[in-house]
Formats: C-alpha cells, sequence, structure tokens
C-alpha cells in the first residue's frame, strides 16, 4: 500500500509548477525576498533558496539571517519562512533542528488567527509524527488541519487530510475507520477533484484486501490498471505495484492461474533497482501460488530467487518455507517411483511385494520427514529462542516519576533510538542531557520510569540488538567480531563479548556461525 506516500504527495501539491525565479538569479534583493515571501507558501519560499544558492551550507547560514531579520519585522513572513526551514531541516535529515523549530511555533499566535498558516502547520507536524510512527498525534494534527481547511473552503486540502486520516486508521488496523474516511475522500473525487486519486483507489482497494472484500478490491485495482494504461504520465512502478496487489486478490481467491499471469506480467512492468523490495514480494508471492497449484519446482525457484533479491528479516521461515517446497518436489518424485513400482507388481501378480512396497516407501516419507523435523529443530531451537527473547516487545512499565516529560521521552526515542546515536563510542548520559538540553538527573530519572531500566542497561541493550542485526546481515560478512563491536559503539572487545554473552546467553561468534549454519 502506498499510504505513507499519500502525506508527501499531499504536501508537495503545494510547490509551485514553475520557479519563481530563474535558476541562475543571484541577484535577488532583500525588497524581492520579502514580496515574494509575504506570497508564497513554505514550500515556495525553500524553493526560492534552491533557485539562488547553490550549496546546503549557503542556504542553511541565510535561512538563520533571515529568520532573525523576519522574527519581529514581518512575523506572518517569519512563520511562513520557519515551516519553509522546517521542510529544509527534514529534506536532509536534521531531526533536531526541525523538531526544535515545531515546538517553538506552537506557541505562536498566529495559528489562531491565520487559518490557512494553522493548515500548514498542523500538516506538517502531522507528516512529522507519521514519518516517526506516531498516528494517533499524525492524526490528532491532521483532524486541526482538516478544520482550517473547512474554513478557507480549500478542496483539495480536505480531500488530502481526509486521505491522510484514514492512512492513520489504517496503520492501526482500524479498517472500518480507514474506509470511512477514504470513501469521504472519494465524495471529492466525484464532484470533480482529481487530486490523489490513483493514491487514494490503491489505498481503498487494499482496505477491501486485507478485510477479505476481495471482489471489490479486485475492481478497483483492475480500473486503476486501465487508468495507468491511458494515463500520459504512466510510472512503470505503480502499474506494478497495482499488477501485484491483484495478483494477491486472485490468490486469495484460490484463482492461481490468474495469480501467476497477473504476477509474471507485474515483474515485466518493474524498472528500476529501487523496486527491489517489491521484486522480491511478488516472486514470493508467485512461488506460493505454483505451490499451491501443483507446481513445486517452480515454488522453490521462485521463492529462492526472492530470498536472493534481499535479504528476507524472517530467515528462519524463508528456510522453513525453501525446505517445504523443495521437500515437496523430493516426494513427488518418490510417489511417481512408487506408482511405477507398483504398476510392475500387479503386472507380475506380487500383491503381497506391492503392499510391502507401499509400507516401506510410506515408512520412508515418515522417517524423512522426522529427519527433517528433528534436524531443523536441533539447528534452529536455540537461535529461535534467542530471537524471541531479542524480539519480544517490552512490557509496559509503570511509570512512577511524576515528573517524566512526554516531550522529553519522544526526543529521546527520535534523537536516541531512532536516530541510532547510541552506537556512538562516547556516547554518556551526560552527552545526551547536553543533546536534549535538559539535566542528567532528570533524563535519567525519565529513562528509568519510562524504560523500566537506567541508562547503561538501555544503551547496552540498544547496541546488543544492532550488533545482532549487524552479525546477520550478509552485507557485514566482511566485519570482523571487533569490527562489529566498534560499529555499535565498543571500544573494547572484551566488553563486547562479555556483554553479548550476558544479553543473549551466548557468545557474538557462535551466534554468527549459528545464523549461517541454520
Amino acid at each position: 500500500m502506498t499510504s505513507r506516500s499519500i502525506i508527501f504527495f499531499f504536501y508537495i501539491l503545494l510547490l509551485p509548477l514553475a520557479s519563481i525565479c530563474q535558476q541562475n538569479n543571484r541577484a535577488l534583493t532583500q525588497s524581492d525576498f520579502n514580496q515574494k515571501a509575504n506570497k508564497s507558501l513554505p514550500p515556495q519560499i525553500l524553493h526560492l533558496y534552491y533557485n539562488n544558492f547553490e550549496t546546503q551550507s549557503e542556504i542553511e547560514s541565510m535561512m538563520e539571517l533571515n529568520s532573525k531579520r523576519l522574527k519581529h519585522s514581518l512575523p506572518k513572513v517569519y512563520f511562513k519562512h520557519e515551516l519553509a526551514r522546517v521542510l529544509f531541516y527534514k529534506n536532509i535529515g536534521k531531526e533536531n533542528q526541525f523538531i526544535s523549530i515545531i515546538y517553538k511555533l506552537m506557541d505562536s499566535p498566529l495559528l489562531e488567527n491565520d487559518h490557512e498558516l494553522n493548515a500548514s502547520f498542523h500538516t506538517l507536524t502531522g507528516i512529522i509524527y507519521y514519518d516517526n510512527e506516531r498516528s494517533i498525534k499524525a492524526r490528532k494534527h491532521y483532524k486541526t488541519a482538516l478544520t482550517s481547511y473547512n474554513i478557507v473552503a480549500d478542496s483539495v486540502g480536505i480531500k488530502g487530510n481526509l486521505i491522510n486520516i484514514g492512512s492513520t486508521f489504517f496503520i492501526e488496523e482500524n479498517h472500518d475507520s480507514a474506509i470511512y474516511y477514504f470513501q469521504k475522500a472519494l465524495v471529492f473525487s466525484k464532484a470533480g477533484i482529481s487530486e490523489f486519486d490513483q493514491n487514494l483507489k490503491n489505498n481503498l482497494a487494499t482496505v477491501y484486501q486485507n478485510i477479505g472484500r476481495y471482489n471489490e478490491a479486485k475492481i478497483i485495482y483492475e480500473d486503476l490498471i486501465k487508468d495507468f494504461s491511458t494515463s500520459s504520465n504512466n510510472i512503470q512502478n505503480n502499474n506494478s505495484t497495482t499488477l501485484f496487489n491483484l495478483g494477491v486478490v486472485f490468490q486469495k481467491q484460490d484463482l492461481h492461474e490468474s495469480a501467476i499471469s497477473t504476477l509474471k506480467t507485474s515483474l515485466e512492468y518493474l524498472s528500476n533497482e529501487k523496486s527491489q523490495k517489491l521484486k522480491s514480494n511478488i516472486y514470493r508471492v508467485l512461488g506460493h501460488s505454483y505451490f499451491e497449484n501443483g507446481n513445486y519446482k517452480q515454488a522453490y525457484n521462485a521463492v529462492f530467487i526472492a530470498d536472493s533479491i534481499r535479504k528476507i528479516d524472517n530467515k528462519i521461515g524463508t528456510n522453513l518455507l525453501l525446505d517445504e517446497y523443495n521437500f515437496k518436489y523430493n516426494t513427488l518424485i518418490l510417489e511417481e517411483k512408487a506408482k511405477i513400482s507398483l504398476e510392475k507388481a500387479k503386472s507380475e501378480q506380487k500383491v503381497k511385494h506391492l503392499y510391502l512396497l507401499f509400507w516401506i516407501i510410506t515408512g520412508l516419507l515418515l522417517t524423512v520427514i522426522l529427519v527433517l523435523y528433528i534436524k531443523k529443530n536441533q539447528k534452529n531451537v536455540l537461535l529461535a529462542k534467542k530471537n524471541l527473547e531479542l524480539t519480544k516487545p517490552k512490557k509496559n512499565i509503570k511509570d512512577n516519576s511524576k515528573n517524566a516529560s512526554i516531550e522529553l521521552i519522544e526526543q529521546i526515542e527520535i534523537v536516541f533510538i531512532n536516530k541510532k546515536i547510541y552506537c556512538k563510542q562516547d556516547m554518556s548520559l551526560d552527552k545526551l542531557a547536553r543533546i536534549l538540553k535538559t539535566n542528567r538527573t532528570y533524563l535519567s530519572e525519565s529513562i528509568n520510569a519510562h524504560f523500566g531500566l537506567s541508562f547503561s542497561r538501555l544503551i547496552n541493550k540498544l547496541r546488543i540488538q544492532e550488533a545482532r542485526e549487524l552479525l546477520i546481515n550478509k552485507s557485514f560478512d566482511h566485519y570482523s567480531i571487533e569490527g562489529i563491536a566498534q560499529s555499535v559503539g565498543y571500544k573494547s572487545i572484551s566488553t563486547f563479548n562479555s556483554t553479548f554473552k550476558k544479553e543473549t546467553g551466548i557468545t557474538p561468534s557462535y551466534f554468527r556461525k549459528m545464523n549461517k549454519t541454520t
């Protein structure tokens, strides 16, 4: 599903179709800037900088200068300019900077007095929360933006935020609410507001697919494919994704011949390396349809290709699937041999030998199944147990700190955890406190209250989890254990080994060796 891309398309719509000024115009005066910024939306203001400055550092420096100049002289232009800075810092990945600006703008009185600014601010804030998988907070901001768009009667903005709200419900698997908001957005489509139509249809079809309303999903997917074939803006990968989804629907309806044909066509539309994940998924679904259709060798080959294209997170699950298909194929060969033997026995009227051969083959099959089961369990049981322990969701920790700050916890999760700065070797509680602009005692209490762990215990858990992922990643096979240790923040290999064993119960070298033999 492309629900995440909807949010970006919604805000990108604000970008002008033509440049504000010529690419090489470096003679933009201060008065020209004020005039253009006053009449522009935040994305247009950012575009203005891109057109007049070459380097990221030039843009950042000039933005800071204009921010200070506009703050007291032109408050409305300043507000829009700060939203443009949020977009700029978001584009270059500087989370601390754009989060700081967002919190600062929350207190602006312009949010109450100017509905266009209010809508832009809350849409952008919703995007940031959605990107960090905070769907409830994202939805709150989208609804606020929706109210402002209703006040200014902006139909495109209303439709876009209805889709955004539906997307937040979809990722929470609240399908009824998702359908409700998507269908409200469809009302605008029927009224001639065509923006986001393809994404809206994809979202609605995917919801129907997830709740088993396959015929409705199929109708929408087939309609989308017709749209792609007649559109002058036909994007191959979009067509491939829609065909893939249609193939999944056919598979769910046990129409495996149609599924195989559609999935093969989907592969033909893939156009670039960025579609490797989709390609892998297509081959995995194709393998399942081959398997259900009795084409066991093709099923094995398809899943093997899928696993070769992309490192599947559930490696054990993939290996079990490959073994199942291969075993089914080998079993088919054994059954064919048994059939020939039975026919020969009948022709020679050796009924007793026939029954004996039948039970021998049955015994062999049962033995093969038992041997495979025991072998697989012996190799995988310890690793599976450790994986479950290491990936087990944390239990809810009762927060005993009355002064724990929600904003501080959010910044810890965004800056410390999501950004993986815990992998820095010099990271400490004091340094994190300086980064988050708080004191170490309050930070330590907040971590203990929210995570139920001390800072040192938390950073070790995060580092070992990261090390575990690197050890099973083929891209890091050339790294030594010491190299892995340094990559996740340990200066000493002995400290890393002892901490890893304490957290997982096994040494990192044994963990890597077991993963390779699984």
